[in-house]
């Protein structure tokens, strides 16, 4: 029996080796889209051989390992060797993700399936393939939950040792995920109270928990300090929301100070730019589906300030090695005068940010100009059919949360720890969205639980399918 189990799990994590072996060999390196030129012109800065611009604002970790391959491999096999990397490490992840459910499911089926729908995720082989930190974060996540699992079943302090440094790891690979040590914290408590653990252990597991955490995040803080002139994971300035929702809520009737009504002609010229624009779309872009202009709003303040950069720089008359950083300490003042006046738009597109968050991390598809490569051979029904189903998926499990609290409640019994640790999971980075108003990457941002998305939707979509055949359900449709 065990070695029949044994061999079992053998096939799948052979399986899910194989799969992504195929698609790194298949897969064409993209990195002139997006944020994929930022990231390697870290990499390059961080080797001494950068243009000079300064990054600070991005997250590190990425940039970091690529410079560790670019000590080795030239452009552009060092491209092809990321893709390759990153492939691996969606292996990895995939077979923890089916280690992780057999947790919930005595069909190991069921796991496998999931762990495969992760993989072939369309949003999990669009980023693989592009020189971004998605597929990192990925990984650091779901490792930082099998830890938390280990943790739970065995109360190793190893496990709580390494959790704090996947954690620790993962804010410097995304800063959105940085609220995420509140979450394992607590979660990490909770398993405390559950076993009765004494104060001497809930403040070692504390302590283990969090020295790795800052040590991590305070090296890097160090650095930037030493290189950049602040002490921080990225520069401070006014932005409890997002910076391109600030800009995307200007419109001609604010006002603002004398001092900074030359930032706002400049801001309203760029917003009047482009909307007489045509934005670019992708295979299946639901952006036809918008009728009230919302999608123009979301995504607007992004393109708007890309469009007001060379004038904004000249006014401030910054070098263009200045970077991003230095123009928002410019503009932290204007942003906090036009965030006061337009509360109402943020409050709207910090509900969109929610709703947004339901949406599949891309749209997998790359603008048609790329070509026949990677994603963009699949025809645009695919993708129509990925953004709609994983709607209704996310949709469906924002709506079984309540009902896991339901039967808690009215059982009177513990939450099952796994559920309640994925669902917090799902909900932190739905939360982190809405609080911080992510607008248009708030789908992106959440990417990293995808695999929760996909799991937590076919757990209860299996129970909601046994209830309804308990109660005759099918056959009084007969």
């Amino acid at each position: 029996m065990l070695k029949c189990f044994k061999l079992n799990n053998r096939v799948v994590f052979i399986f899910l080796l194989i799969v992504n072996g195929l698609l790194a060999i298949y897969s064409v390196p993209v990195t002139d889209f997006g944020d994929a030129p930022d990231y390697i012109e870290i990499s390059k800065t961080l080797l001494g051989e950068g243009n000079g611009v300064n990054f600070a604002h991005r997250s590190p970790l990425y940039s970091i390992i690529m410079a560790g391959f670019m000590t080795i491999f030239d452009e552009p096999a060092i491209f092809k060797i990321m893709v390759i990397f990153q492939f691996i490490l969606v292996a990895v992840s995939c077979c923890l993700i089916y280690v992780m459910f057999l947790r919930l499911f005595t069909n190991k089926m069921i796991p496998a399936i999931i762990a495969v729908a992760s993989n072939f995720l369309l949003s999990t082989i669009y980023y693989a393939t592009i020189i971004l930190t998605e597929i990192l974060g990925l990984f650091l996540l779901i490792s930082a939950l099998h830890f938390l699992f280990r943790f739970f079943d065995k109360s190793q302090w190893k496990d709580i040792l390494i959790l704090g440094t996947m954690i620790g790891l993962l804010s410097l690979a995304k800063f959105n995920a940085i609220p995420l040590i509140l979450t394992f914290a607590a979660l990490s408590m909770y398993t405390l109270y559950l076993k009765k653990a004494s104060l001497t252990k809930w403040a070692y597991t504390l302590s283990v928990l969090f020295v790795p955490y800052l040590i991590i995040i305070n090296a890097w803080s160090f650095y930037n300090y030493q290189h950049n002139g602040f002490y921080g994971l990225f520069p401070g300035s006014y932005r409890g929301v997002s910076r391109n929702i600030i800009i995307a809520s200007i419109h001609p009737e604010n006002r603002v100070s004398e001092t900074h009504q030359p930032v706002l002609d400049i801001f309203l010229k760029a917003r009047e730019e482009y909307l007489v624009a045509d934005a670019p779309t992708g295979k299946g872009s639901l952006s036809q589906l918008d009728k009230f202009g919302i999608l123009s709003e979301l995504y607007g303040g992004f393109r708007i300030y890309l469009l007001a950069v060379p004038k904004l720089n000249a006014y401030y008359k910054l070098p263009a090695q200045a970077g991003e950083y230095k123009l928002a300490q410019k503009l932290s003042g204007f942003y906090r005068e036009i965030a006061k006046q337009n509360t109402r738009f943020i409050w709207k597109y910090r509900l969109f940010s929610l709703v947004n968050s339901f949406r599949a991390s891309t749209s997998a598809s790359l603008p048609l100009e790329y070509g026949a490569i990677n994603l963009n051979i699949l025809p645009s029904a695919v993708f129509w059919v990925y953004k709609l189903g994983f709607f209704g998926m996310s949709v469906f499990v924002f709506l079984a949360f309540f009902v896991f609290w339901v039967k808690v409640l009215t059982n009177k019994s513990k939450p099952n720890f796994t559920l309640l640790t994925m669902f917090f999971i799902v909900f932190s980075f739905w939360g982190i969205n809405f609080v911080f108003v992510a607008e248009a990457n708030s789908n992106r941002y959440k990417f990293p639980a995808d695999p929760l998305i996909i799991g937590l939707f076919l757990y209860y979509g299996r129970e909601a399918f046994q209830w309804a055949k308990s109660r005759n359900f099918f056959l009084r449709l007969v």
